[in-house]
């Protein structure tokens, strides 16, 4: 049996998640080494699973032991997938043997073209904070350590071209999506699921609130329902949340959170929609460049509608694993995605939505495993 050594000290546990589960599912035994607070979000995701264990870096703990007995894993392993390149990752390169290391690359546009897409948005503060990365060579210490590794697994595909200008050996895309339920809901409203904490900078919660206004005017039936599944972030979130208050009043049910969710809460609330809703930006900044989604970079409300296999609603420019596309329905603007979702609704009411368990998430798993199968 082949063994995975998945190595995640940063806040991609979502990241490691899927990747394990897909490489168990491909026959591999998988060691995840990983932090205290990673440790204790993932055990219980793999509890039973005699093919996932763990090699945990303890807070205060002798990190030089840590990384000796990890070395003596990675001798007898046939892989390494660093998840993130952060800390002793942009000089976590300490690589001896022959065992291939692959890093993954959230934000493309960071190593291959940085200074093209600058977020010059912002005023002198964040002028400032372009400097002071253009000062310090970080871009160019970013590549070359990056450029270390064997290979990059990248989580949308990459054109030739981009291939080539980073200048590793092998540039695979694999991206960090896994299929692990299809449950149907069993509420008799309609349940909107909106996922990910709730931050004008990740998702586009005008939209949102435009939306929500156009459907409170229309004369729709009770049980319609929308959830903001992650904790309000800031000052202009919670008014902005003051102002969908006001306009659902007793038209729509809105539920909102002001803490953190546990995962339990998460994944029960997911598992009860009847739609997800991804109000994805076209841009957002990683650092201080600005990443196109679904081009150089990928969000992780993907990862959610893939994980829970339900269907999803997504702005019309961003791009999804084409086997997909039958899983989800595109809006170009507020209009568009009310429409939908009111047909969506009068359906369910009328008893007409869809209840079948397709074989498409099946399917795109089985993709998944293939291209785990052709990576060494």
């Amino acid at each position: 049996m082949k063994r995975l050594i998945l190595l995640e000290h940063a806040a991609h546990f979502e990241v490691a998640r899927s990747y394990a589960l897909l490489f168990a599912a491909a026959g591999w035994e998988v060691v995840l080494a990983v932090n205290e607070q990673n440790a204790g979000f993932l055990r219980p995701v793999f509890e039973g699973k005699k093919e996932i264990s763990f090699h945990v870096l303890i807070k205060g703990g002798h990190e030089a032991d840590y990384w000796s007995a990890l070395d003596e894993l990675i001798k007898n392993s046939n892989l390494v997938i660093v998840c993130s390149h952060e800390k002793r990752s942009g000089g976590l390169w300490h690589k001896s043997g022959k065992t291939p290391w692959y890093l993954v690359i959230h934000d493309g546009y960071n190593y291959l073209n940085p200074l093209h897409h600058l977020a010059w948005k912002g005023g002198p503060l964040q002028w400032l904070r372009i400097t002071k990365y253009l000062v310090s060579g970080y871009f160019t210490q970013r590549k070359k350590s990056a450029a270390l590794y064997d290979g990059w697994l990248t989580p949308v595909p990459w054109p030739q071209v981009w291939q080539k200008k980073s200048g590793v050996k092998k540039v695979v895309y694999l991206p960090f999506l896994w299929n692990e339920s299809q449950s149907q809901p069993t509420s008799t409203g309609f349940q909107i699921v909106i996922p990910g904490t709730v931050n004008l900078r990740s998702r586009d919660y005008q939209m949102v609130n435009r939306v929500l206004e156009l459907l409170a005017s229309r004369d729709l039936k009770s049980g319609l329902k929308v959830i903001l599944l992650g904790k309000i972030n800031g000052k202009s979130e919670r008014h902005l949340l003051y102002t969908m208050q006001k306009i659902c009043g007793a038209a729509i049910e809105l539920s909102y959170f002001t803490k953190a969710i546990d995962s339990q809460t998460f994944d029960h609330i997911m598992e009860e929609a009847d739609l997800l809703w991804l109000p994805l930006h076209r841009q957002w900044q990683y650092g201080v460049v600005m990443e196109e989604g679904g081009i150089s970079c990928l969000s992780g409300n993907i990862g959610d509608w893939v994980r829970f296999g339900k269907k999803a609603l997504v702005p019309a420019h961003y791009p999804s694993p084409e086997i997909l596309e039958e899983k989800r329905w595109t809006y170009k603007d507020g209009q568009e995605a009310a429409d939908l979702i009111t047909t969506l609704f009068e359906q369910k009411l009328q008893h007409k939505e869809e209840h079948s368990q397709d074989k498409i998430f099946a399917d795109f798993n089985a993709q998944q495993i293939a291209r785990v199968n052709a990576l060494l």
